[in-house]
């Protein structure tokens, strides 16, 4: 028994898969001109669509986490000058408190207060499966995770280093917006496909009947050795000039 090492075996499975998708490709030149013309009219209206969709979803992703990283920077901000003097004179229930205004932001996950040297002062949760670092750890801001978007700021008072505040906001909104569009631009996609289909088998009859009409007498005169027929001239087109030629040649 041969034994086939592996890396031998999967180059022959690709080449086969190659020479497989190959040959379905170069079976398409035998499709009849009516599917040839409907095959590239719909994959050229669903490549556009792809194309101007992914666009505009792209764009509006990018101007939606614009419009987050503007809402946390504002966030942080205030919050941060509203728990300065809770901070300063170590006053954890109202730094709560001030945090706690949060919640009423539905992309609020948690503000963390800091003190000046790192360690975890207070802080206020949305949601029991959200926390915070025990000790701060200097970040840019803002800055994206997986599931949130992480703004920080110093917390100051009259030019007096106090502390630090985190704020997570997560874009659980962001990702519905993008899953929602990728839905609608896919239905666009398959809407515009299937009326490009059928409005391309109803306009192609003015190719594909000069032509079926000018095989039908060629095949006639085949047939009947009557080389008096002629074929009907329809278009006066490139079709046109190929009936004209042919009763010429006639």
């Amino acid at each position: 028994v041969k034994i086939v090492p592996r890396a031998q075996q999967a180059k022959t499975a690709r080449k086969g898969y190659l020479s497989r998708l190959v040959g379905r490709l170069w079976s398409v030149r035998n499709w009849p001109i009516r599917e040839k013309m409907s095959a590239i009219i719909v994959l050229a209206v669903w490549l556009g669509t792809v194309f101007s969709s992914t666009l505009l979803i792209v764009y509006d992703h990018n101007t939606e986490r614009k419009n987050l990283v503007h809402e946390a920077e504002t966030l942080v901000k205030i919050v941060s000058q509203s728990s300065s003097a809770a901070l300063a004179f170590l006053d954890q229930k109202t730094a709560q408190t001030h945090l706690a205004n949060l919640k009423q932001n539905r992309d609020f996950d948690s503000a963390c207060l800091y003190t000046s040297d790192g360690k975890l002062f207070t802080y206020f949760v949305a949601r029991s499966e959200v926390s915070c670092d025990e000790h701060f750890k200097a970040r840019r801001t803002p800055e994206f995770k997986s599931e949130y978007l992480l703004a920080t700021r110093q917390v100051n008072m009259r030019d007096t280093h106090l502390g630090y505040l985190a704020l997570k906001i997560n874009f659980a909104d962001l990702k519905a917006r993008v899953r929602r569009n990728s839905t609608v631009s896919l239905i666009i996609q398959l809407v515009s496909c299937v009326i490009a289909y059928f409005l391309t088998a109803r306009l192609q009859r003015s190719i594909t009947r000069p032509i079926i009409k000018l095989a039908t007498t060629a095949e006639k005169i085949t047939a009947s050795k009557d080389f008096s027929v002629r074929a009907e001239l329809v278009n006066e087109d490139e079709i046109g000039h190929l009936v004209k030629s042919f009763n010429t040649m006639l």
